[in-house]
């Protein structure tokens, strides 16, 4: 017989009403009482927790309720029995596993006969559901509007007719899926996103400079109402004749408010930073001890016809602090024995933000630079108590 609720080889929901003694024999009926509604909620990763009611027809004294499926992933120890409403008190004093069978019994109590609303949860697994993005930033890369999109796929064995469904994401919708089915929906629109295109720098990667959107998850800046999950983004930017020119794609991790999601674009050509190392001694030696100077050049270049965000990642290691921070412009090319360089205002330009004590990130407001002009950064490093 198939039930409403699950796919069952024979599933069955009996109310009987004892007499005297506890002794009972399992009977099983055709009909079961009608589902009345079911909620579907997607907030958990591995487990789907599923929340259906009904309505049966107690007596008074005790009831036996018996409930057996097959073919459906439920996880038999999560299924719980409720009482929303009844003509009297109702308590449910006990539930019992028939050995060898998918199946549960429980003993309720009533306190007087008459129908009683009840409600069956349990938690499924292989309700498999995957969110994807599409975000589409404006002429000016300064704001954008990102769509997050909820593909679902029903592996479950279970029929989910005329289902209200709560996705991590999003307002609930009320959706039918049959077992086998996938179904895409638009989960939230987000208009007005308000982010930062950088370009970030670091060695330990490559050579070259890397453009990323950063998509700060909070009010500030049109986001923040609820944690983005994971999933893959594709970037597009208006092109200024009607459509969209396609930038890009990325994976986007979870990202709670507050965070940052952070949006790989590709490599930059036109903002270059190369690094070197000037000088490296040893001061201090306490036997086998010793500190270590390091004296770090940054050479910055910036061929766009705007100041861009740079972020430079530096990952030193151990205890270490940094000195003698400067920021300089060299006029003239670097092969010309004339060249000079200014020192200007590093506060003005430039932001350290020690993220631990193996990552410090220099936030450098970088102007557009020619072939005779262009920004050095120089900073010396300590590493203290090394063997």
């Amino acid at each position: 017989m198939r039930s409403e609720t699950w796919v069952i080889a024979a599933a069955v929901l009996l109310v009987v009403v004892l007499g005297a003694t506890d002794t009972f024999g399992r009977i099983k009926l055709v009909t079961l009482p009608r589902r009345e509604s079911i909620d579907v909620r997607l907030d958990r990763d591995n487990y789907t927790l599923c929340e259906e009611e009904r309505t049966l027809t107690l007596q008074q004294g005790r009831n036996k309720v018996d409930f057996s499926w097959a073919n459906t992933y439920i996880d038999m120890g999560s299924i719980q029995f409720r009482v929303i409403s009844a003509p009297g008190k109702v308590n449910v004093l006990s539930v019992s596993y028939p050995p060898g069978e998918n199946a549960l019994v429980w003993t309720v109590s009533s306190e007087k006969a008459g129908p009683a609303k009840i409600r069956i949860s349990y938690l499924m697994s292989n309700f498999n559901r995957y969110y994807a993005y599409r975000a589409v930033a404006d002429r000016e890369e300064k704001k954008l509007t990102l769509r997050c999109f909820l593909r679902m796929q029903n592996s479950t064995g279970e029929r989910f007719i005329g289902a209200n469904i709560y996705p991590k994401v999003g307002d609930m919708y009320e959706r039918s899926l049959d077992n086998g089915e996938a179904k895409l929906i638009l989960a939230k629109k987000l208009s007005e996103v308000s982010f930062d295109k950088i370009y970030e720098f670091d060695a330990n990667r490559r050579k070259e400079t890397e453009m990323r959107y950063v998509l700060k998850n909070d009010r500030q800046h049109n986001l923040g109402l609820f944690t983005l999950p994971s999933g893959k983004v594709r970037i597009y930017q208006d092109d200024g004749h009607g459509g969209v020119a396609f930038l890009g794609e990325d994976w986007g991790a979870t990202t709670a408010t507050g965070e940052e999601m952070k949006l790989f674009l590709g490599l930059a050509k036109d903002v270059v930073v190369k690094r070197a190392l000037m000088d490296t001694k040893d001061e201090n030696k306490r036997g086998p001890i010793r500190d270590v100077r390091q004296d770090m050049r940054f050479t910055l270049e910036n061929f766009k016809k705007q100041e861009v965000m740079l972020r430079i990642l530096e990952h030193p290691n151990g205890q270490w602090e940094i000195s003698d921070k400067k920021l300089k412009i060299q006029i003239g090319e670097d092969t010309d024995p004339n060249k000079k360089e200014e020192e200007i205002s590093w506060d003005d330009h430039v932001e350290i933000e020690k993220k631990d004590v193996n990552n410090v990130i220099f936030h450098v407001k970088l102007p557009p630079t020619t072939k005779e002009k262009k920004y050095i950064l120089y900073y010396t490093i300590h590493f203290k108590n090394l063997w």
